[in-house]
């Protein structure tokens, strides 16, 4: 037998699913089983924080545009949209540690999102005060 042949004997037939680590199901903390660890997980965690911020912006920027009553409210819901977008990257966390998945992308977002609160955070006061 060849290496090639070899090397087609140990790969299986194309498109059929593999024995490999990533495609079997992993035990977590309370001995159920939970999906494999998908690659769209890191996608999925940028593509979450990134939105946030862009709707935080966007706010931020209607908020200039605007003046008045309608300012303050879009000045505070800035910050507060960051909020929301933070905790449900630690939600989705809490929902990928219990299934046995890769948390550790999803806290990674939460944080970040958690110190983008602080910095949108830390501009309201001056804006509301002028």
């Amino acid at each position: 037998m060849t290496n090639h042949e070899q090397l087609h004997r140990e790969r299986g037939t194309p498109g059929a699913p593999s024995n490999t680590d990533e495609n079997r199901a992993t035990p977590n903390d309370f001995g159920r089983t939970g999906p494999a660890p998908r690659g769209n997980e890191v996608r999925s965690a940028i593509v979450h924080g990134v939105a946030t911020l862009v709707i935080a912006l966007i706010v931020a920027t209607v908020a200039g545009a605007t003046d008045g009553t309608a300012e303050t409210a879009l000045i505070v819901l800035a910050p507060i949209v960051v909020l929301i977008g933070a905790l449900t990257a630690l939600w989705r966390t809490y929902r990928s540690w219990r299934s046995g998945g890769r948390w550790q992308i999803w806290q990674g977002a939460g944080w970040f999102l958690l110190a983008m609160f602080i910095f949108f955070l830390s501009g309201v006061g001056p804006l509301i005060t002028s």
